[in-house]
C-alpha cells in the first residue's frame, strides 16, 4: 500500500490498532490521523512510533461512529482494516460515513464480504480502482487463557457463556509459552478513487 500512498498525502486511519497499517506510512512521510479507542492500542501505536523520524502520528481516541464527517472531510485517503464491522453502526453505514467524508482515496479490508462493498462498486462519484482477495493465517496469540477470554467476549459483545469459554480453552496451544489459536482466514481488499477527468479518460479508453 506504500506505493500507492504517496508522500505528504493526509491519511486517516480508522480503528488503527497497533498501528500495523499507520505506521508504514508514516515512515513514507504521510500525515496520518489514527482513529483508536482503545487505550492499549494507542499505547503500541505510541511505542512503535519511536522509531519513526521526522512525522508524528496523531491519534484521535473517538470512535468512528461519534466523528464528524466535517473533521476529517477531504483527506488524500482513508483506510478502514478490518474495523468498520466493530462499530456500532455496522459494517454498510460505517462504510458509508467513510464516502461521505469525501476522501481522494478509500481502502477497506475486511475478513467478511459484506454485500455494502459490491453495491457501494459505483458510489456516487467513486470508482473501484482496484480488489484482491488472499487466504492467509489468521491466528490468534495471547499471554495466558483469561487473556484470551477477554479477547474473544470483546469480539462477541456480551459476556460468554461456560460452554462458549470452554470451547475456546479447548481450541488453545501452548507453543513459546504462549497461547495460540491457530486459524486462517480470507481477506479481502479494496480501493476505490474519487473519479476525475484523469480516470474518468481511462475508464473510457479501456484503461481499467
Amino acid at each position: 500500500m506504500e506505493n500507492l500512498a504517496r508522500p505528504s498525502w493526509k491519511v486517516l486511519d480508522i480503528g488503527s490498532g497497533g498501528g500495523v497499517l499507520a505506521l508504514p506510512l508514516a515512515k513514507n512521510n504521510c500525515n496520518i490521523v489514527a482513529i483508536e479507542p482503545s487505550s492499549a492500542m494507542r499505547s503500541l501505536i505510541n511505542r512503535n512510533a519511536i522509531n519513526i523520524n521526522n512525522n508524528d502520528i496523531m491519534i484521535d481516541t473517538r470512535r468512528w461512529e461519534d466523528v464528524s464527517v466535517q473533521d476529517y472531510y477531504k483527506y488524500d485517503l482513508i483506510i478502514a482494516c478490518n474495523s468498520l464491522h466493530l462499530t456500532s453502526i455496522g459494517f454498510r453505514d460505517g462504510l458509508c460515513k467513510i464516502f461521505h467524508a469525501g476522501p481522494k482515496n478509500i481502502f477497506v479490508v475486511t475478513e467478511k464480504l459484506y454485500p455494502a462493498v459490491v453495491e457501494m462498486a459505483e458510489y456516487s462519484n467513486y470508482t473501484m480502482f482496484c480488489s484482491a482477495s488472499y487466504e492467509v493465517e489468521s491466528s490468534f496469540v495471547y499471554h495466558n487463557i483469561d487473556e484470551a477470554i477477554e479477547h474473544w467476549t470483546l469480539l462477541k459483545g456480551s459476556v460468554l457463556k461456560s460452554e462458549e469459554q470452554d470451547d475456546i480453552i479447548s481450541r488453545l496451544v501452548c507453543r513459546d509459552s504462549h497461547y495460540v489459536i491457530r486459524d486462517r482466514a480470507c481477506i479481502n481488499l479494496f480501493w476505490w478513487k474519487e473519479t476525475d477527468e484523469e480516470l474518468t479518460m481511462i475508464k473510457t479508453s479501456g484503461g481499467i
